[in-house]
């Protein structure tokens, strides 16, 4: 009979021709690998899936992540056979060697070392124990380097306490380390304090958009110029925070309001030399097209003297593959060039720009854009991003993937923002130009004549979200409509076809309603809590959307004098990372937008070897999702059940592989 048979029975003997081996203890190997092992004794009952001593397996999926803090979280899936636990060890080398650090009891599946020096890197295994004292087979190895201080804001530009900063500023942040990047973004905004150098006397928020030049440099750029002699604040909550999850520190900041930090400049009465607004390709993107045109939009209009500045001061340099570091591009005569070099640099309207390479770029490489002047009359701007190639040229023609406001949409705010997504990082120029905004000629409904377009400005945000930002609020019971004709094109070119014939809302009269999110950042599948206020107009319950369209609970939440707290529904589990509007709409009554940051928790992996399944029963396994460090709670994740060969019940040899999707907490 063979040994996994009567493991099976849940009885563990072993023949030898005729005979029963008792009061021995014999060494036995398993399978066709001779790293798998296991021990047996005389022969007893014990409980299906359990043996008297060690079964050689390994725990194969052992991850380290850095803690906030400086602790290093060593973690693993629970295996059914390690009835004493787990050892854990640690060395200063992944290839060691490795000292036990710890014990931990069977069903504990984490270890937080806390005895971690910070800066050091630490690799980490893990054995399993048997009931009876064996040992398993060391895992994988992980490795991780503590991280404890807190992050902290380096600089500003303007920078803090400031004064006669000019109306067109494009403020800036420089943190001490790596940032989270999304939860950073979502965590900050640009306030104007009007006379209060603390902004003690209340907020009002900037409309604009946040762009990352490095992984430490949070730039943003406002929708239209500053106010005269007015104090604004580089705002930050305590939510921001650097890539292993310790939160900001507010140290040197202006003023602090519990967790929400200042860094204040006031402005003066000139206007100010025009800076970058926003570029495409945005920094760290990858799959960029070949046949990619880099894409500037700058903060006002470039006269004659900043066009030539901005043409003399951008490169595009070669930084991988054969030949680098070489120059493609160089406005300013840098050396050595590439091979193959050269193109031309347009400026398509007064504040947009555009660089064509003369040759497509090199496959699957990666390449730096400088844009750099200093000219404090005519155009101030010093911009680096990198980002790396795809496989090839697109050919493919851009389409919109979605608008907000929502077509058909009423109730929608006079001072709403207009958002437009496409399915590429898309020209800047050429699609701000196609967009519009138009006005129905009657009164409450979407007919009669389109009127004169809405003046107003753009924003972009990673180069395929679109922001218009009306110069005054939207005219009360009237219907618009918002279209992107064919010109748009996308970073290679490609027109968007027939254009975006366009979508109709209705704006509210009257004051809107409010909604309020206890956070602004979010995981796929997660759990959101709302409240609101002021919703007097319309009939029945209020209910959430997902910009897509689709009712995120049909039952919504009931309104007690016109309003409501403490409402909880769920995102979507396969909600995207990046910036979204939820909606929340009362029949006959408004649509309110908020907006949120989705980000997708780092992978993990599940795993169990044949032996892990009861015979007779079921084995759980179990895990924790983390994003940067921090336990990711309410993440949802997809994970796939493969087949091993030689196992039992659901995983049988040659049997299907299984996908499934769970929420995690």
């Amino acid at each position: 009979m063979l040994l996994r048979e009567l493991r099976r029975a849940g009885r563990h003997v072993l023949k030898l021709g005729n005979g029963l081996l008792g009061g021995l203890v014999v060494w036995v190997l398993v399978g066709s690998s001779p790293g798998t092992a296991a021990y047996l004794s005389t022969t007893r009952t014990d409980a299906a899936n359990v043996l008297s001593t060690a079964k050689q397996f390994t725990i194969s999926d052992v991850t380290a992540l850095a803690q906030p803090g400086g602790s290093v979280l060593v973690s693993w899936s629970a295996a059914s056979w390690a009835g004493g636990g787990y050892s854990v060890r640690r060395g200063t080398s992944p290839t060691g060697p490795f000292a036990e650090i710890v014990v931990v009891p069977a069903g504990v599946t984490g270890y937080s070392d806390t005895t971690a020096v910070d800066t050091s890197t630490y690799s980490y295994v893990v054995y399993g124990l048997s009931g009876q004292g064996g040992m398993g087979i060391g895992s994988n190895v992980a490795t991780a380097t503590a991280d404890a201080p807190r992050p902290t804001v380096l600089s500003t530009l303007p920078s803090a306490a400031s004064t006669n900063v000019v109306l067109n500023t494009a403020p800036s942040v420089t943190f001490s380390k790596a940032m989270n990047q999304s939860l950073t973004a979502a965590s900050f905004a640009l306030v104007d304090c009007g006379l209060s150098s603390t902004c003690a006397s209340g907020t009002a928020v900037i409309s604009g958009a946040t762009t990352w030049s490095t992984n430490s440099r949070l730039a943003f750029g406002p929708t239209m110029l500053l106010t005269a002699t007015h104090w604004y604040g580089l705002q930050l909550t305590g939510a921001a925070a650097d890539l292993s999850g310790n939160l900001l520190s507010c140290a040197g900041a202006s003023a602090q309001s519990g967790s929400t930090c200042y860094w204040t400049f006031q402005t003066g009465s000139t206007s100010g030399a025009p800076g970058l607004a926003s570029s495409a390709p945005a920094n760290g993107a990858t799959a960029v097209p070949t046949n990619a045109a880099p894409s500037f939009k700058w903060t006002a209009a470039l006269n004659a003297t900043g066009q030539s500045d901005a043409a003399a001061g951008f490169s595009l340099q070669q930084v991988s593959g054969a030949g680098s570091p070489c120059f493609v591009y160089s406005g300013s005569g840098q050396t050595p060039l590439c091979a193959v070099n050269g193109g031309s640099w347009s400026n398509q309207s007064s504040d947009t720009s555009r660089f064509a390479p003369s040759h497509v770029l090199l496959a699957m490489t990666s390449y730096t854009a400088v844009e750099l002047s200093n000219d404090a009359a005519n155009l101030v701007v010093d911009s680096t991003v990198t980002w790396t190639t795809g496989a090839g040229a697109d050919t493919t023609a851009p389409t919109v993937s979605r608008v907000w406001p929502a077509s058909n949409a009423s109730g929608i705010n006079p001072s709403a923002t207009v958002q437009v997504t496409f399915s590429e990082p898309m020209d800047l120029a050429s699609t701000s130009q196609a967009l519009s905004l138009q006005p129905w000629s009657n009164a409450g409904v979407c007919t009669g004549a389109l009127g004169t377009a809405v003046a107003g400005t753009t924003t972009w945000s990673s180069g395929a979200d679109l922001f218009f930002h009306p110069t005054a609020d939207l005219a009360g019971d009237t219907c618009f409509h918002v279209a992107v004709g064919a010109a748009a094109l996308d970073l290679a070119g490609n027109s968007l076809g027939g254009g975006y014939a366009g979508s109709d809302f209705v704006v509210a009269s009257g004051t809107p309603p409010t909604v309020a999110l206890t956070s602004a950042y979010f995981y796929p599948g997660a759990t959101v809590t709302a409240s609101g206020a002021g919703w007097s107009v319309g009939s029945g319950n209020v209910s959430p959307h997902w910009d897509d369209g689709a009712t995120l609970d049909a039952g919504g939440v009931a309104l007690t004098s016109n309003a409501f707290s403490g409402y909880t529904f769920s995102l979507p589990s396969g909600a995207s990372a990046g910036s979204h509007t939820l909606s929340f709409v009362r029949a006959s009554g408004a649509t309110v937008g908020v907006s949120i940051t989705v980000q997708s928790p780092n992978s993990i992996t599940v795993s169990a070897s044949s032996t892990d399944i009861s015979a007779g029963g079921n084995t759980s396994l179990t895990t924790t999702v983390y994003d940067r460090g921090q336990a990711a709670a309410n993440a949802w994740v997809s994970f796939t059940i493969a087949s091993d060969a030689g196992s039992r019940g659901s995983f049988s040899n040659g049997g299907p592989r299984l996908s499934a999707t769970g929420g995690l907490t």
